[in-house]
């Protein structure tokens, strides 16, 4: 109001506008009532906060970034630590707060949080939602999370002038070179220049009491380094797999079509429905694909791996003229190529009944004939059923012999030589040729 009345042309002094507001205007009438909470027990509460610094460079594009600090306060000794980072992305505070605790020596009890996203999700003064990795990490490190409201600085008093207290003693004025020289120079600071002033509240070392009192207090760490997951929702494609960091993962034949939560960590890749673990795979490079064969039905299985030696298992289990004929079909250099046909020989048994499939399997094996579609044609005219030719007397059985092929020729019958014909300089050569007449055809056109 003394800025504006300045503007109009209008100059009191600022005690004259003072007096007179509280005077006609009711200003400073009724004064604010607070009262001081009691100081909480040794190694129970930490408070933490982002606060903007200022532009570090970056030495992976070459460019200046603005840099945050995030602010961990122990509420009892008022000992602090600070993580420097460029982002406010769940994986930094979780970073961050890792580190914290390992500089610490231990973790608190409760943790009084600011409602950035990436902590929580939607802000309630009585029934927040929290993000669902921070939550986790929550409930790995053993802590409560206590969410101060909305626009409330009073909601965490410990850290909130904390941020301009690192700001101006710590980052201002300095010259970084990057982020993790200011990420050192920080640590330093806690401890020669943070940890050993004369806190304005307490009146005492703030490294000193955290060293003679709040040490002993905190939980130990029992358990190794967070890994900070990434959660998605995903679809079961009809190829039996999911897509989820550009990564392909399998799931059984049920499950094509449902939608799917993924958690995804440096390791492991989880898969749940409903909130149950149904799958869990080794984490695989962008491109990559991990497929469980066995998530395949049965009857496709063989054929993915491309494995002929568990189709003619198969094969063996229904008949043994079932696994000669498999065997036979299977043989060769590239066996994978004739897998179709090998699946469709599997298909006949639930088609026609093994028991007749094996007997025709025998009678082609007799001819030589290893041809799928010319067995189904055998079962399908009955000819397993047609008795085997009459045998001669004295004979004990009949054999069947392949005829050797009507016009099959010795390989010297397609090997031709023309003799060359002698030069002209020697006519002694040239009468050793004998002479041919070939008849040229005549057309009466």
């Amino acid at each position: 109001m003394h800025q504006l009345l300045g503007r109009l042309g209008v100059h009191v002094p600022y005690s004259s506008l003072h007096r007179f507001a509280k005077t006609h205007c009711g200003f400073g009438a009724t004064p604010r009532v607070t009262v001081r909470m009691a100081d909480v027990p040794p190694g129970e509460v930490a408070e933490i906060d982002f606060g903007r610094l200022g532009r570090v460079r970056d030495p992976e594009t070459g460019k200046a970034r603005l840099a945050w600090a995030l602010v961990v306060v122990l509420a009892c000794s008022r000992h602090q630590y600070v993580h420097i980072t460029y982002s406010q992305r769940v994986a930094d505070v979780i970073g961050g707060l890792e580190d914290a605790w390992a500089f610490f020596g231990g973790v608190v009890h409760r943790l009084v949080i600011d409602n950035f996203p990436a902590a929580v999700t939607t802000a309630d003064r009585y029934d927040p939602i929290f993000q669902r990795t921070f939550e986790e990490y929550a409930r790995y490190r053993g802590f409560l999370i206590d969410a101060a409201p909305v626009r409330a600085p009073t909601g965490k008093p410990h850290v909130e002038r904390g941020i301009q207290y690192v700001r101006e003693s710590f980052f201002r004025g300095e010259t970084w070179h990057d982020l993790p020289h200011v990420h050192a120079a920080a640590i330093r600071w806690c401890r020669e220049v943070a940890g050993v002033r004369v806190h304005g509240t307490t009146q005492q070392h703030p490294l000193a009491v955290f060293e003679t009192v709040e040490r002993a207090a905190l939980r130990p760490i029992e358990t190794a380094r967070f890994d900070p997951p990434q959660w998605a929702l995903c679809k079961v494609h009809p190829d039996h797999h999911l897509s989820v960091g550009k990564a392909f993962y399998s799931l059984p034949t049920r499950y094509i079509g449902k939608q799917v939560w993924v958690r995804r960590d440096t390791q492991l890749v989880r898969i749940y429905l409903e909130g149950t673990l149904i799958k869990t795979h080794p984490l695989q490079a962008p491109g990559g694909k991990a497929t469980d064969h066995t998530d395949y039905p049965a009857v496709l299985t063989a054929y993915t791996l491309r494995d002929p030696a568990r189709i003619i298992r198969q094969a063996e289990g229904h008949g043994g003229a079932v696994g000669q004929f498999a065997a036979a079909l299977l043989a060769g250099t590239f066996p994978w190529a004739k897998l179709r046909q090998a699946q469709a020989l599997l298909r006949l048994g639930e088609k026609y009944g093994w028991a007749r499939v094996n007997a025709s399997c025998q009678r082609a094996l007799a001819f030589d004939l290893v041809n799928v579609r010319r067995l189904e044609h055998m079962l399908r005219a009955d000819l397993e059923t047609v008795p085997a030719p009459a045998a001669a007397a004295g004979d004990a059985d009949v054999r069947v012999f392949p005829l050797r092929p009507r016009f099959a020729r010795a390989n010297s019958s397609f090997s031709h030589t023309t003799p060359a014909l002698a030069p002209a300089s020697h006519p002694q050569l040239a009468l050793a040729i004998p002479s041919t007449t070939i008849p040229i055809p005549h057309h009466e056109d």
